[in-house]
Order: C-alpha cells, then sequence, then structure tokens
C-alpha cells in the first residue's frame, strides 16, 4: 500500500458509524481501514466503468 500522507476528517451520522463499526469488526478491520478499501474499491469500479464507456465507443464507431 502507498505511503499515507493525507487526512481527511468526516462527520457521519451516528446510525452509519454504527453500521461501519459492526462492518469493521466482522471483518476484523478498523474502521479507518473498512474506510479505504471501500475508496480503493469504488476508485477500481470508477476505471472498470470508464473503460467500459471507451470499448463501448470504439466498438460503436467500428459497428457503423
Amino acid at each position: 500500500m502507498g505511503k499515507k500522507n493525507s487526512h481527511v476528517h468526516l462527520v457521519l451520522e451516528t446510525e452509519l458509524h454504527n453500521i461501519l463499526k459492526k462492518e469493521a469488526s466482522d471483518n476484523n478491520l478498523s474502521v479507518n481501514e473498512l474506510c479505504r478499501q471501500k475508496l480503493r474499491n469504488i476508485s477500481r469500479l470508477t476505471r472498470i466503468e470508464l473503460r467500459l464507456e471507451q470499448i463501448e465507443k470504439k466498438l460503436s464507431r467500428s459497428n457503423k
């Protein structure tokens, strides 16, 4: 994993924080690590979506 050099402070609703604490506990993680993993996964999904859009554009151009 890369160097941790940025800090983000979040204000969460109590209900959401409790959900995250339970999920982190179930996966034997800290809430911080769970949030980092979720952010990384979102980033991956975004990159995959962008690639799919590029492929779709290329396919639509080649089918014309």
